[in-house]
């Protein structure tokens, strides 16, 4: 099984998106947490209402700025794709194989090997393998349209990297 791709602008803005998704979540969910606690803590000491009002306002515009970020942040992400696409409008072929996922472009042939994959993650429209934590490789799952099998790669990763990261 073996095809050939390149990753568009709009993978590249999904695959970001995706990879954003585990960290803004994060921070979204602490926020919201210190936001209960604020209102508990209105209730139990009403003499700090107007104090914990003024800091649980301000904590509820920085969610309200981080939602927006997010949201408006294709025009940024545009820019970073046209910046450092060279690398993503070259052709990459790629191959299933028993050790690992092996990709193939100009510059040299990379096999991602089952063991020393850190994590996987996915939406409709990517797959995203993790190195590690901080380096990652993006497979648009339009390749199923050339004849890539998608999900025997998927069903691969299950089994021989774990399940999918849901952080």
């Amino acid at each position: 099984m073996e095809t050939e791709y390149s990753v568009s602008e709009k993978d590249f803005i999904n695959a970001i998106r995706l990879n954003w998704r585990r960290v803004i979540c994060v921070k979204v969910k602490w926020l919201l947490l210190i936001l209960s606690a604020l209102f508990v803590v209105s209730i139990l000491f009403p003499s700090y209402r107007m104090l914990l009002i003024d800091i649980a306002f301000l904590l509820y515009c920085m969610i309200l700025f981080i939602t927006v970020l997010v949201r408006a942040s294709s025009w940024a992400l545009r820019r970073r794709y046209k910046k450092t696409g060279v690398y993503f409008r070259e052709k990459i072929q790629i191959r299933l194989e028993d050790s690992g996922v092996r990709l193939t472009q100009s510059d040299g042939e990379y096999l991602l090997r089952w063991e020393k994959l850190h994590k996987w993650q996915q939406n409709k429209h990517v797959l995203l393998i993790y190195l590690d934590p901080k380096v990652m490789y993006i497979i648009p799952k339009s390749i199923a349209d050339s004849g890539f099998d998608v999900t025997a790669l998927v069903e691969a990763l299950r089994e021989k990297v774990g399940e999918e990261s849901k952080k």
